[in-house]
């Protein structure tokens, strides 16, 4: 019988196979490790993101997109030469994308009662 982890229960759970398959390649192509852990980690990311207000989500996917934006452009990609740098400029020590970020989430936060 093996040693309980501390902060760990063991469980026994169904999964689809194409779910677990993807784990393990995932797994796999990352050098080894254990699908299962992959599986926690997932887990947690996603309660994370549940937790996470309207206006940090934005930013996040913002920065990600942006992230891929200036990545492809470093390769050729098809982002205009005229619009290239335009979202990074800083003012005050806020980015345009922190303010756009900010309108956005204004608008669909409905005024707080007092």
């Amino acid at each position: 019988m093996r040693t309980p982890v501390p902060g760990k229960t063991r469980i026994t759970i169904r999964l689809d196979d194409d779910v677990t398959a993807w784990f393990k390649a995932q797994v796999h192509a990352a050098g080894g490790g254990n699908y299962q852990t992959a599986i926690n980690n997932a887990l947690k990311e996603h309660i994370g993101r549940q937790a996470e207000p309207l206006q940090a989500t934005l930013r996040r996917v913002l920065r990600e997109e942006l992230a891929r934006s200036r990545a492809r452009s470093k390769d050729g990609g098809l982002r205009s030469p005229a619009r290239q740098g335009t979202v990074h400029k800083v003012r005050n020590g806020r980015s345009n994308v922190d303010r756009s970020v900010e309108q956005t989430a204004a608008m669909r936060t409905p005024p707080i009662k007092t």
